[in-house]
């Protein structure tokens, strides 16, 4: 009986060994986060949106002005709240610009691959419908628009133009062209 009693308090102090640390040990947990402050939300199929071009022929662009139509792309701003801090929202675009547009091409992207690649830029126009943005900058001439409550539509044009070096030489080719831009809001 003295062995079986002896067994047993070596089980239970063998446990307590082992368990016992672990029910006692202390752990530090952190819990971080980020509030923000936007006045407007983006409506979601804004943020992803493809601007497909009109079909056109290499000879549209062997030609000076070498321009296509442009092609309307919309920035739908959602459950906008005019009564906030914010008193305007700025949209700025940021890609790749186009070097064969020499001191333009600021105001261009370069297409992203195909055969066209440095014949064919992409540029984009303001929500004025006149104004080339220029990549980095603030649309609007920088002031942005004045935010409204609920929801803000800030219409964009895009347009296809060849190079200038690729309209002297008549380089164009037919192929499929692309190029991606990204961009960002921002509040005043």
């Amino acid at each position: 009986m003295v062995i079986y009693f002896y067994r047993e308090w070596v089980k239970i102090l063998f446990f307590m060994l082992i368990f016992l640390p672990v029910a006692n040990a202390a752990t530090t947990m952190n819990f971080d986060g980020t509030l923000i402050d936007t006045p407007c939300r983006i409506d979601q199929p804004s943020l992803n949106q493809n601007v497909v071009f009109l079909n056109s022929t290499p000879r549209d662009y062997w030609k000076y002005p070498a321009v296509r139509p442009a092609e309307k792309f919309t920035i739908k701003l959602i459950q906008c709240d005019a009564k906030s801090l914010w008193k305007s929202v700025k949209i700025k675009f940021n890609g790749q610009p186009e070097p064969e547009m020499g001191a333009e091409q600021q105001k261009y992207l370069t297409l992203s691959s195909g055969v066209n690649k440095s014949k064919l830029a992409i540029g984009l126009i303001d929500i004025d419908g006149n104004q080339r943005i220029t990549l980095g900058e603030n649309h609007n001439g920088g002031n942005g628009t004045q935010l409204n409550d609920g929801t803000m539509l800030l219409t964009f044009n895009a347009f296809v133009e060849a190079t200038p070096k690729a309209i002297q030489e008549k380089s164009v080719v037919p192929g499929v062209y692309n190029a991606t831009v990204e961009f960002e809001v921002s509040y005043e």
